[in-house]
């Protein structure tokens, strides 16, 4: 009888490790594959940030690549001979004619952007120069050597910044004109807008327009932009929206 006990209790022990070597290899066998699906997850997560990265890389190569795609390289037909014929040299050179713009510093520096925005061509380019003087004081401009036109402000709303618009001195604007054309340089004054829509500094504009008109000189006619706010007294800029019509009346002035 005791054998048989004996023998019945090896046999249920051996059933018990039987069935905790199922078990074992069941939870590794659950375990690799937990493990293999978090592997292939974050290898598919991986792989989808990459192609994410890289489709954002190409879309952005595209969009610049169209951007720059859009700016013209056709040749421009200018209104006054004088700047067509430099242009045509230029081209023949393989260069663009290049065009200084002398600015009070109420010119923000998104107006050049605007300056290449309105003219949209690789043929032209323009260059910022920086001044900060009323028309009274005005005495040099450091120009580039390399410059084939310089479009130079007349500072009108500068005298008026600075309350000294009853002595506005264009006759000095225009000796500086003068100056440029000695220098080899096509000359164009760059009237402004009436930005504080003011009686006295419209009377100037108006003024001045005339003087030039009547005596042949290249410039801008800004003095009839009528929009609200062309002023921004908190940065002491003109707004966006008056720069933007000053560009495209510099357009209209340069090209057919």
């Amino acid at each position: 009888m005791k054998k048989l006990i004996i023998v019945l209790l090896s046999l249920v022990f051996l059933f018990l490790l039987y069935l905790n070597f199922l078990h074992e290899n069941k939870s590794n066998v659950d375990n690799n594959n937990n493990t293999s699906q978090v592997e292939n997850s974050s290898n598919s997560d991986n792989q989808k940030d990459k192609n994410d990265h890289t489709n954002k890389e190409d879309d952005g190569k595209e969009e610049a690549s169209t951007s720059e795609n859009n700016v013209s390289s056709e040749p421009l037909r200018f209104n006054e001979d004088v700047i067509q014929d430099k242009y045509d040299a230029n081209i023949q050179n393989n260069e663009p004619l290049t065009v200084d713009v002398v600015l009070p510093t109420y010119y923000s520096d998104a107006f050049m952007n605007d300056l290449k925005e309105a003219f949209n061509n690789t043929t032209i380019e323009f260059n910022r120069i920086d001044i900060d003087v009323n028309s009274g004081q005005l005495a040099q401009l450091n120009i580039n050597d390399s410059a084939d036109v310089v479009l130079l402000s007349a500072l009108q709303i500068q005298d008026y910044n600075e309350e000294v618009l009853p002595s506005h001195d264009l006759p000095n604007v225009l000796r500086m004109y003068m100056s440029l054309l000695e220098a080899n340089k096509t000359a164009v004054i760059l009237s402004e807008p009436n930005a504080h829509a003011h009686v006295n500094l419209q009377n100037v504009l108006e003024d001045d327009q005339a003087f030039m008109r009547e005596n042949d000189y290249f410039y801008v006619d800004n003095s009839r932009i009528e929009i609200d706010d062309m002023y921004d007294y908190d940065q002491n800029v003109l707004t966006r929206e008056a720069e933007k019509e000053v560009a495209k009346n510099i357009r209209d002035f340069f090209l057919q």
